[in-house]
């Protein structure tokens, strides 16, 4: 085995590993409440397939993804992205359940856990993505930062508000770091303020990236960033299925 292929192998791990904990704290934030139950509420999980840029939605319910994840090796992905030595356990028109083959990286089941006041949050985009300003390497930070964004649009749909508007939410920090699964405290009426603006982002203190983040305001709780546009040359679409 080349030292190419390890690397390779090692990529693909931490991606399905970051995208299940993602996927857990989807899981745990959206909870249903009121008559809601956790085989009828369908929600935006992300596929956790091999391929290393896919963040495809896969609707699933809670059920559906707490039976799936129950035993380690298998993982969800969209229908037609099942990796091509894996073995698809389950196949249907949202989502598909395949045991991944030997040696590629164990997914276990992953507890999310509520960040414990500030803690530091090494932002890493890939070893092989030196520019962090420029190329790849921005649009990589950007596109962790958007696949956040879209996980906690959807978790404020979800969740109950009160009247008043004081109620406080559990969202997810939406820095660069694609290993980050740290939460932050914010109400409906601030995170309706950072949305307002496309390119504002909610992070923990200290986990802004300097070169492509302005902080732009923030409290105790979170901070308030302005993120650098993606180059003309940069195309969205990343999670959208092939």
């Amino acid at each position: 085995m080349t030292a190419t292929s390890d690397r390779e192998r090692g990529a693909v791990a931490d991606k399905q590993e970051w995208v299940r904990t993602l996927n857990a704290q989807i899981r745990l934030l959206s909870r249903p409440s009121g008559d809601g139950s956790p085989s009828e509420t369908q929600l935006d999980f992300v596929c956790e397939c091999p391929r290393q840029r896919c963040f495809a939605v896969v609707p699933m319910t809670l059920d559906e993804w707490g039976a799936a994840t129950s035993e380690p090796g298998y993982y969800v992905a969209h229908p037609e992205h099942v990796g091509p030595d894996d073995v698809a356990v389950v196949a249907g028109d949202r989502y598909a359940v395949a045991l991944e083959r030997e040696g590629v990286g164990v997914l276990t089941q992953v507890e999310p856990q509520k960040s414990e006041g500030v803690s530091s949050c090494e932002r890493t985009v890939g070893e092989s993505e030196t520019e962090v300003v420029g190329g790849i390497a921005v649009e990589t930070a950007v596109r962790n930062k958007r696949v956040f964004r879209g996980v906690n649009e959807r978790m404020a749909e979800l969740t109950t508000t009160r009247p008043d508007g004081l109620d406080v939410h559990l969202l997810i920090c939406e820095c660069s770091n694609d290993g980050c699964a740290e939460s932050i405290e914010i109400t409906p009426a601030e995170y309706a303020s950072v949305l307002a603006q496309g390119n504002r982002f909610i992070v923990v203190a200290g986990h802004q990236a300097p070169e492509i983040d302005q902080v732009v305001g923030g409290n105790g709780r979170f901070l308030v960033v302005e993120t650098m546009p993606l180059p003309q040359s940069s195309a969205p679409g990343e999670g959208s299925a092939s």
